[in-house]
Order: C-alpha cells, then sequence, then structure tokens
C-alpha cells in the first residue's frame, strides 16, 4: 500500500506540471492566428475609419493604402499574402483606378469586384487544405491562371485599357499576382 502511493504520487505531481507548463503547441498556434487575424480586422478598421474622413485623394489612393497596410501586417507576423488575396487586393487598386479616370461607373467597378472575390473564396474551396504553403500557393496559382483565361474578358472593366492580371514569378517569396 504505501510502495502504490509512493509511486503513484510522483505520477500525479509530474502529471501536474506538465498540464501546468502552458498551453499545447496546437493552443498556441491558435492564439497566434486570433492575434494575426485580429491585427488585420484592426488595420481594416483604421483603413475604413480614414476612407470615412476622406482622407485619400481618389479611389485608386484608398486601395492602394489598404493593399500597402495588409502587406505591413502580413510582413510584421512573418507572412505572405497568398496568390489569391494577391490577385483580389491588386484587382480593387486597377478596377478603382478606372473607376477614378470614369472609364468605369463605379457600381460596375463594385460589381466586378464582388464577383471576383465571390469567384476566388468558392475556387479555394476546391485547393488542397492539407498540403504544405509552399504546395497551396503553387495550387491556387494553377487555379488563378486556369480561371483568368477562361474569364479574362469578363473581369477586363474597360474595352480600351483592360486590366491584365498575370503571374511574376519572385525567387525569394514565391510568385506573385500583379493586375493592371
Amino acid at each position: 500500500m504505501v510502495l502504490k502511493r509512493a509511486i503513484a504520487i510522483p505520477i500525479l505531481l509530474l502529471a501536474t506540471l506538465l498540464s501546468a507548463c502552458g498551453p499545447s503547441l496546437r493552443e498556441r498556434e491558435a492564439a497566434w492566428q486570433r492575434a494575426f487575424q485580429m491585427d488585420l480586422e484592426v488595420t481594416h478598421d483604421k483603413w475604413e475609419a480614414d476612407r470615412a474622413r476622406r482622407w485619400f485623394k481618389s479611389n485608386a489612393d484608398a486601395m492602394r493604402a489598404l493593399k500597402e497596410r495588409y502587406e505591413e501586417v502580413y510582413a510584421r507576423w512573418w507572412q505572405h499574402i497568398d496568390p489569391l488575396s494577391q490577385v483580389i487586393l491588386s484587382y480593387s487598386v486597377a478596377v478603382a483606378s478606372r473607376a477614378d479616370r470614369g472609364e468605369i461607373e463605379g457600381d460596375e467597378a463594385n460589381r466586378l469586384y464582388y464577383t471576383l472575390e465571390a469567384d476566388i473564396a468558392q475556387g479555394r474551396r476546391t485547393l488542397p487544405k492539407h498540403a504544405s504553403q509552399t504546395e497551396r500557393d503553387a495550387a491556387m496559382l494553377r487555379w488563378w491562371e486556369a480561371y483568368w483565361s477562361q474569364h479574362r474578358e469578363t473581369y477586363q472593366a474597360t474595352p480600351g485599357n483592360p486590366i491584365d492580371c498575370r503571374v511574376i514569378p519572385d525567387d525569394a517569396r514565391g510568385s506573385l499576382v500583379q493586375c493592371e
């Protein structure tokens, strides 16, 4: 009986110590992800406030500022913006610049942007979820190139000054998607 207690107490003590050592890896990753997401949301809220105060000279300036602010958040967290998010940010700048120049109505620019955003969200659901970031990025780029080749004319916005979104290879960070 004494021997059983002598063994049980150290095992119980060890289990207690291990459980009190801190959060698990999964809990730390979840907390890190929540903090990163909150940083993105705060950045967006600050941008919205600046836009409401008419801080930006044009719609294109506002969208460029949002893109730059998001890039800063991602860099601060040692992350990179995935290719499909790059498309959304880059396309928003391109379509806003055409709206600023009067080449397209604001309502039509918004319709194109939100349609593209919805199509990309739907496309994301078809991509592998448990792949490495490199594999996911490659799959996103393949999806984007196939999608853009099929739907390019839909999103060009203006016939005289069409928007073109192309993949630009980059040796350090993978590939970038730029819309102009």
